[in-house]
Formats: structure tokens, sequence, C-alpha cells
């Protein structure tokens, strides 16, 4: 898309996001998210150089940082075992149905890969070098498709840490 009506804001972009899921045994899965990007031409204000770290263009493990550039993108793979389903049963009043909140469990283990190019870095170390990070976890969806995600990931600079995420399809 075309951003801009005169030559003092001019950038192209174009923007590509994918997923797929695999169904490997009972309860196994196997999950595939990319996305990739790319705004022309390259010299552009600081404000159109927005990528990894901003809304849900993240990778697992750089929760803290924001990698600034005009093309890059990431792919994140997930394997994903079901560890438990249950429902929780809630008090129901005479002459009611009684409410069912359905609980599924998850245990998972992931890795992310990703780059972004800069032609002006300025202090953006992370900024036009090969990221990646993996880790374990466990993801826990409940009714209205809401998924609380508990996460321990490792990062290329050493880093690891806890991660607590909600998320929402709506």
């Amino acid at each position: 898309s075309k951003k801009g009506f005169n030559k003092d804001v001019n950038v192209w972009e174009l923007t590509a996001k994918g997923s797929g899921s695999w169904h490997l045994a009972p309860k196994l899965f196997f999950n595939l998210n990319m996305y990739g990007g790319i705004r022309v031409p390259f010299k552009q204000p600081y404000i159109n150089q927005r990528f990894l770290g901003y809304g849900d263009v993240f990778m697992q493990g750089y929760e803290y940082y924001v990698v600034d550039g005009v093309a890059g993108g990431y792919l994140k793979t997930t394997l994903t075992r079901e560890i438990v389903s249950f429902d929780i049963r809630i008090p129901y009043k005479k002459g009611k149905l009684p409410i069912h909140i359905p609980i599924r469990i998850f245990g998972k283990v992931y890795g992310n890969t990703g780059y972004v190019y800069n032609p002006q870095p300025g202090n953006n170390f992370l900024s036009n070098k090969m990221l990646y990070s993996g880790g374990f976890g466990i993801d826990i969806l409940s009714f209205y498709d809401v998924t609380f995600k508990l996460e321990y990931t490792f990062n290329q600079l050493g880093q690891n840490g806890l991660f607590l995420q909600r998320k929402t399809i709506f």
C-alpha cells in the first residue's frame, strides 16, 4: 500500500502473514507462523521504520525490544501437545442449566528466527543480524478463545526469562 500524498512522505509497503497447523498424532500438533515485509524506498524517516516489537509482530524472547528497519521477517515454529482437558462446573440456580467452562492445557516447545534490515541502524544493535530464540511453555485455553501463555524463553543475547501473555482471537 502507498502512504503519503506528496514527495515529503513517500513509502510503498508490502507485508505478508501466514500460518499453518498440522495434526501429527493424537493430541500432538505442529504450528508454523511467518511474517515478512518491505518498505521502499529504503531511506525512510524513523516513524516509518517500525518493524518487530510493535503490536502482534514480535519474536518470543525479544518482548522487551523493538527492532526497527525497512525489510525483514520471522519464522516461528511450535510443537504442541495437549496435556489435559476438563470442564469447570459453575453452580446454578434452581430451574437453570449448569454452566460449564471448558479448559484445555497444552505443553509446547518452540523456536523463532528472524531478520530485520535497516540501512540506517543507529543505536539499534539488533538490526542487520540474524535473530533467534527458543523455549518451552504452557498454554491454557478457555472459553471464547482466551489463551493464557506461560513461556520460558532463551535468546541469542544470553538472556532468558519467564513471560506471561494473554491472547484473544477477537
